[in-house]
Parts: structure tokens; sequence; C-alpha cells
């Protein structure tokens, strides 16, 4: 099945180019002139030792992944279980050259070196891996250890944002906005974190499942706000929400027997807004049009 989002239609698929297929969570494929780019890659293993992925990778772009023939690098913006699967990268992804954002501390490359046939390289102020150039940005004031990576080609932009929900600080944005001004708006791809990720208020208990409704819906209201608010001060009129498809055994509700990324998707259905909660097989073309396979 085929779908634009705001707006179902059908279109041509070979006039158009694939910017990136998405695979889970903060995990994306993207290609461009033979070099292939994953980030965050977060499939297989638990996660912290008891979270999973809710809803799960498809079984085929796991397959995909790992029978890549072509130039691979992957992307890893920060050291949390649920961006940096070690069991898969040891197992399937050892000897691809991984970016790291570079921090403070030199635990996420401490990480990485764990992998021997790897090369491991600092994304810093800039590196190219082919016709990609990734960048990174750290708003110190909300962690010192996440990132938002810039990828760019010469089509298209990503903004890989991960957990960054949180408004922006000024100074964040101008330096963001140097690499954006070089694309025009429907050119630029922004993926964000929506959901709760903190286990606030589900692992609290005490507290009955509608009582953590409201909280629940308190808390996405910030977060679509922020989001939001960071979208504006890009320039651009389209977001696709994902990082928030992991599950555990909650202490204090069971959510009424759903998933969060269930909960959050029903939000911004309720809402009103026509942004894309991104789904494992949801591929991404230019022009924003979204490719929904007829097996999800």
């Amino acid at each position: 099945m085929t779908s634009r989002l705001p707006n179902s239609r059908v279109w041509k698929i070979q006039e158009i180019m694939k910017i990136f297929e998405f695979v889970n969570h903060a995990c994306i494929k993207t290609e461009f002139n033979g070099t292939t780019l994953l980030t965050d890659p977060w499939v297989i293993s638990n996660a912290f030792g008891g979270w999973y992925q809710m809803p799960s990778p498809r079984s085929k772009d796991i397959l995909n992944i790992i029978d890549t023939n072509e130039r691979m690098g992957v992307i890893i913006s920060h050291g949390h279980d649920d961006h940096c699967d070690d069991w898969f990268i040891k197992q399937h992804l050892d000897g691809r050259t991984f970016f790291y954002t570079e921090f403070g501390s030199p635990g996420l490359a401490t990480r990485l070196q764990k992998s021997p046939k790897s090369s491991t390289t600092p994304i810093g102020e800039g590196v190219s891996f082919g016709d990609f150039k990734l960048r990174q940005f750290i708003n110190p004031d909300f962690t010192e250890f996440d990132a938002v990576i810039t990828i760019e080609t010469p089509e298209f932009l990503i903004i890989h944002a991960n957990d960054n929900w949180h408004e922006w600080p000024e100074v964040m944005i101008k330096d963001i906005l140097t690499v954006v001004k070089n694309y025009k708006s429907d050119q630029v791809f922004l993926l964000i974190q929506f959901g709760i990720a903190d286990c606030f208020p589900v692992n609290y208990v005490g507290l009955s499942n509608s009582e953590c409704q409201k909280i629940l819906s308190k808390r996405f209201e910030q977060y679509l706000s922020a989001t939001e608010c960071n979208m504006f001060r890009l320039g651009l009129s389209t977001v696709y929400y994902y990082a928030n498809q992991g599950n555990f055994k909650y202490r204090g509700s069971d959510l009424s027997g759903q998933s969060m990324n269930k909960i959050a998707s029903e939000f911004l259905r309720e809402m009103g807004n026509n942004y894309c909660q991104l789904l494992p097989g949801m591929e991404v073309y230019t022009n924003h049009k979204v490719v929904i396979d007829k097996d999800i």
C-alpha cells in the first residue's frame, strides 16, 4: 500500500528517491550513491536488562542489514542500550565503520572499540563518509551525553535528533540552521523522539491507570509543544516521530495493556495533527511521501 502523509495519494515510485527506511526505535537505513548509513541499531537484544522492542523490527529488515554488501557505516548517537545493541554489533556489524558522537567522556568510544575489526571515527565538528557528511550538535544544558546529528547529502538532509525532544536553545538552532539553509524545506527530514523514556508515571506505584493516562497526556502535550517549536524555528512543516518503541514490565501500571508507542500514537491522532509516527517497515521518499508496507 502506498500513502502520503498527511494526504493519501498514489505515485510512481521510480520517479522519486528513497530517503530512508525505518527499522525501529531510532534505527534508520539510508543510502546514497552506493554508500549506506545505519543509525543507532537496537534490533535484537534487550536493553537495560529488561527493555524490549515494541513494535519489533521486521525480520526481513534485520536480514537486509546483515546481508548489506555495499559500503556501510554505522552512526551511534549516544551510549544508551536502546541505541547501541552490543550483541548485534559484535555478531553482525563487526568490521563496519562506526561514527560516534564525541562527548567529554570517552565512554562511548571505549564501548565501540570492543569490536576489534571495526574502525571508529568521532563525528566532532564534521566527518565525511562517501557522499554523506555528518555533524554533531549537543545541548549541554539538557544532557552532555546525547546529540542531534545531521546527515547531509547533495540531495537531502536528515536531522537525526534521537532523544532530544526538548526545546533546543537558540545557539543550537542557529548552528543547525547553518546546515538547513543549504536545502529546500522539502529536502529536510527531521526525526525526533516522541514518548516517555524515564518511566514516570508508569513505574510509580499508587497511581491508577486513569491517573497515569492523565499524566502521560500532559507530558505528551509538552513533548508536542517542544518538538513543534524546534520544527518551526528550523523553517520546517514536517516532523517524523520515532525513538519511542521500547517496552518493559511496569511496576505501577499496566497501561490497560497498551504499549507506550500505541498510547503516543493515539494522542497524536486525537490532537488532530498530521505528523508521521514511524513504524517498522515504513519507507520515506522525496517530497515527504511515505510508503507503508502492506505487511505492517
